[in-house]
């Protein structure tokens, strides 16, 4: 048994295809029923508004750019840094064997490596 967390990972996919499966049927029920589109066009506008105008107030002195938008940036670095973290860390440094194969060039025995021939000519 490895140590890699199946439970969270599981958990994690699963909320991602949750989120990904309503994003679908929501853009099939704007694009198939007149009532969701019409909702949609009423509350579309103010939220883009209102959004804008949180990032109008947050601009850094002296610029256009908000500072959310850097806040966004540094979020997504630290996601990506702690992504690299967690997939280094499935190894557990192991980087010595990438494939073994037994003399016939198949699998090991029971899966395992075959033992290295030293001196073998």
């Amino acid at each position: 048994m490895n140590g890699t967390p199946r439970a969270l990972n599981r958990v994690l996919i699963f909320l991602f295809g949750l989120v990904l499966l309503a994003l679908g049927a929501l853009l099939v029920l704007l694009a198939a029923v007149p009532a969701v589109a019409s909702w949609w066009h009423s509350w579309a506008p103010p939220a883009a508004e209102s959004a804008g105008t949180v990032f109008m107030g947050s601009r850094v002195p002296g610029t256009t750019v908000s500072w959310l938008w850097l806040l966004l940036t540094v979020a997504a670095v630290v996601v990506i840094l702690l992504m690299v973290w967690w997939v280094a860390q499935q190894g557990k440094g192991r980087s010595d064997l990438v494939a073994a194969t037994g003399p016939d060039g198949g699998a090991g025995p029971a899966g395992s490596s075959p033992p290295a021939r030293r001196g073998a000519a």
